[in-house]
Formats: structure tokens, C-alpha cells, sequence
């Protein structure tokens, strides 16, 4: 038996149809690919924002306005929460700053906790009223970087606190490529008199 093989012509017709195939597949799967991948980059961005800012909320949320002391340029938020309110309604104060700051060069938000560690200030927050630090002790506080020094957002266009209003609010915007997502909140402070 004589087996019949495909011509020439036979195989260009077929591999030119297959790639007609394949150019027109691509058309249809690439923005798809393309679309799913903003999509992605956008979820990751709303998650990384609101995992940020639930962590200022919750801190901004044990003290009240004479705990609070916020710099721009670049930015610096320290919070020092109350410890507790006596039964006779006097306030404990901790003795721990909560410090967030915006790294410019990096486009970070960072975190920590003082004290522990560098620098060691001429004072140190007090159990009996709000430690209020200056800008340059702001400053000095998180300046150069300490293991304990965390990391909550990448990507950070703007990290914005309005101490002004009745109800301090706290801004993000955070951008990567052409994603943007901006997240702001209100806050009700601790013993805030509305």
C-alpha cells in the first residue's frame, strides 16, 4: 500500500492558518491577562492601605488629642495612648510613643515603638501627662534604621493626618504604576468632647 504524504502548499495552508489562529487567540487572551493583573495590583493595594490604616486607627483610638503630635515634611505621627482612666477619672498615660512616618526615598510607611532604643532623649514620655514631642525629637526618633522599625505600606504616595478637625482624620494614597487607591478615615479619639 501507497501512503499519500501532505504537499508543500498542504503544510504552508495549515501552518498559516494555525498562526491566523494562534494571532487571533492572542488579541483576545492578552487583555484579559493585562486586565486581571491591574485588577490584582488593585486588591493588593486596597488590602496593604486598609491593613495601615487599621493599625494608626487602632493606636489613634487610646488617646486622646493631647497625645497626639504630628509633623509634615515628610510626615511624622506619634501617639501616646492612655494606659488607663482612674475611678476618679484621672488619666494614666503609657509610657510608650507609637511612632509612624512616611519614608520619602523609599515610599514606606513605617513603624515603631519608643522606647526601646535609640535615641535616648533628654526626656521620656511620663505616666502622669502627654510627653508632646518636639519636631526635632520627632525627628530624632526615626532617624536611621533600628531593627525595630517595621514596615506597614510600600508604595506610599501620601501618608496625611488632619489633628484640625472635630474628627482627626488620617489620609493614605498609594500608587504603583498607573494603580491608584487613596483611603481616609475619621477618628474618634479617647475621651474626645464632641
Amino acid at each position: 500500500m501507497h501512503r499519500r504524504a501532505f504537499t508543500l502548499i498542504e503544510v504552508l495552508l495549515g501552518g498559516a492558518l494555525l498562526m491566523l489562529l494562534l494571532i487571533l487567540l492572542a488579541q483576545v487572551l492578552l487583555p484579559i491577562a493585562t486586565g486581571a493583573r491591574r485588577g490584582t495590583q488593585q486588591i493588593e493595594l486596597q488590602q496593604l492601605a486598609q491593613v495601615s490604616l487599621d493599625r494608626i486607627v487602632r493606636d489613634l483610638a487610646r488617646a486622646p488629642l493631647e497625645g497626639l503630635a504630628f509633623v509634615s515634611g515628610p510626615p511624622i505621627l506619634a501617639v501616646q495612648p492612655l494606659a488607663d482612666v482612674t475611678g476618679a477619672g484621672d488619666q494614666a498615660w503609657s509610657d510608650r510613643l507609637s511612632l509612624f512616618w512616611l519614608d520619602p526615598a523609599s515610599r514606606q510607611l513605617r513603624y515603631r515603638s519608643w522606647p526601646p532604643g535609640p535615641p535616648n532623649l533628654a526626656r521620656a514620655p511620663a505616666l502622669n501627662g502627654p510627653f508632646a514631642p518636639t519636631e526635632s525629637e520627632l525627628r530624632q526618633l526615626v532617624t536611621g534604621v533600628n531593627d525595630s522599625n517595621r514596615v506597614l505600606a510600600t508604595h506610599v504616595e501620601l501618608f496625611e493626618v488632619d489633628l484640625s478637625a472635630a474628627a482627626p482624620t488620617v489620609r493614605l494614597l498609594l500608587t504603583v504604576q498607573n494603580q491608584r487607591f487613596e483611603l481616609m478615615r475619621s477618628i474618634n479619639l479617647r475621651n474626645q468632647q464632641l
